[in-house]
């Protein structure tokens, strides 16, 4: 019985290290729910598929948590396709990334230097929302979204180092699930459309579960669509600010 309650008391003194002392080592540099923001045509009452070819830039800001964490930057590309029916829309694609995470790192004595930490990483996401086409809006009241991504590269390098203290293994998967919702106010020939989702996202092997959120803007013209996105998750408390653009193929 001892050993047993000793066993369980050093199980939660790790379980305790790696939330307050090493849990941005678990940290997943592209931590949104929403990593393709996809693009659903507004004047199509048939079954229609549409391609499209997307970048984005992400910035993200850290509140009210690890101190070490200062600020991530990446850029993504992105393909993706929609197929439009009368009700529903389906959209499915695929993305690659590169970026860097800044970090507040110890050096010696006192001494700390904020540097970054180089990542990559790649994934697959899809969407499916039911679609209520009106006169001069079309309503999406619900949908589900899923996405898996891996990620490597000399952020994973640093979590490793941290994580090898205490007989851990770093994250390298992440696995979101959220709920969806949206609305495209048309205009002439094009749609101004506003979007929101909310879920959970979890990395593995140590099934740390997030829950994040994602709204965006979007101008959607005939050819090209430009969208403004924030996006970000509750335990970590980042904050991320987007800028992107698709271009139908």
């Amino acid at each position: 019985m001892k050993k047993t309650i000793n066993g369980l008391c050093y199980q939660l003194i790790v379980l305790l290290t790696v939330f307050f002392s090493s849990c941005s080592t678990l940290f997943i540099a592209n931590s949104s729910i929403e990593p393709i923001v996809f693009t659903k045509p507004s004047f199509r009452d048939s079954a229609i598929v549409t391609s499209y070819a997307s970048a984005k830039f992400n910035k993200s800001d850290f509140y009210n948590t690890y101190s070490d964490l200062k600020s991530n930057y990446f850029g993504q590309i992105s393909w993706s396709q929609t197929q439009t029916e009368q009700y529903l829309n389906v959209s499915y694609g695929a993305f690659g990334y590169y970026g860097k995470v800044y970090i507040d790192e110890f050096i010696y004595n006192d001494f700390y230097d904020v540097n970054g930490k180089g990542y990559f990483g790649g994934g697959l996401s899809s969407e499916i929302q039911l679609n209520i086409p009106l006169e001069y809006v079309n309503i999406r009241p619900i949908g589900v979204r899923g996405s898996l991504l891996y990620e490597n590269g000399e952020f994973a390098q640093y979590k490793w180092d941290n994580l090898s203290a205490i007989g851990l293994y770093p994250d390298y998967i992440a696995m979101s699930v959220s709920g969806s919702s949206g609305i495209d106010i048309k205009l002439k020939r094009s749609s101004i459309g506003f979007n929101v989702s909310m879920g959970s996202i979890i990395t593995m092997p140590h099934a740390i579960t997030d829950i994040g959120y994602s709204t965006n803007i979007s101008y959607n013209a005939p050819k090209f669509t430009v969208f403004f996105q924030n996006s970000g998750t509750l335990l970590m408390s980042n904050n991320d600010l987007v800028v992107g653009f698709s271009y139908k193929l």
